[in-house]
């Protein structure tokens, strides 16, 4: 992980998920395996931090929340609010494994149906 600071230190409120792609091979002995890795750019727009985590492709959801745990919300705690570029599904299912993880309950309600 590599960290940017550009800022005051002060509570972080707002966080934005980006995910970059790139190819990477890897040789292991004789053959040759390519996979796929993610860069994961968090980026803290109210203290101006960014975070980039590379994790793989074939992470699970547990994996994911808790990579974030643990490069994110150790050092800042959980944030108030998370954009996300991924799809509904990403963010619907990310939200649960992170409180799942953390030990809370997340219970998720719609507009007119709280």
């Amino acid at each position: 992980m590599f960290l940017i600071e550009n800022g005051k230190s002060r509570a972080s409120s707002l966080i934005e998920i980006t995910t970059v792609c790139v190819d990477c091979g890897i040789e292991m002995g004789a053959s040759y395996d390519v996979f796929r890795i993610e860069i994961t750019v968090v980026v803290d727009k109210l203290i101006i931090y960014a975070y980039f985590i590379l994790v793989k492709t074939n992470y699970s959801f547990e994996r994911l929340a808790e990579q974030y745990i643990l490069e994110v919300v150790q050092l800042h705690g959980v944030p108030l609010s998370i954009i996300s570029n991924r799809d509904l599904r990403f963010t619907f299912i990310f939200w649960g494994k992170l409180h799942e993880a953390l030990g809370t309950k997340l219970h998720f309600s719609t507009t007119f149906h709280p």
